[in-house]
């Protein structure tokens, strides 16, 4: 059964993935992910399990000084399940000094509730194409 706080506790874990995005803080982007999790990259074979998906945001995060912001987030709820949806622009500043790039695209995760009724990102998709 979902409660009212529902939808409120994933706008608070979407601004705290965002943050820690930001931040480049892969530990505290892992609480927000379930163990098994799948990350689907663009263009790029999909991650499986955390240990994938954190050494991938790593080697970013060695590399760049990633800034994302969301925006028309739209959130759907069935059951222990929500699907987000929304548009994100990505800019990419190579610590080296070189140009920035600018990445816009979607995304879709699929947020899950546990047994501790805690949500934790399931599966997130590149929906840029």
């Amino acid at each position: 059964m979902l409660n009212h706080y529902d939808l409120s506790e994933v706008q608070s874990l979407r601004l705290d993935w965002i943050r820690f995005m930001n931040a480049g803080e892969v530990a505290r982007l892992g609480s927000l992910f379930m163990p098994g999790a799948v990350w689907i990259p663009d263009n790029e074979p999909a991650l499986e399990g955390w240990t994938a998906i954190s050494g991938w945001l790593e080697n970013i995060f060695q590399s760049y000084q990633y800034q994302i912001s969301v925006s028309d987030p739209e959130v759907r709820f069935a059951e222990n399940w929500a699907v987000e949806k929304a548009r994100f622009t990505a800019i990419l500043a190579p610590l080296d000094g070189t140009e920035s790039s600018t990445h816009n695209g979607g995304y879709i995760i699929i947020w899950r509730r546990g047994v501790d009724d805690r949500w934790a990102i399931d599966r997130y998709m590149d929906d840029s194409a």
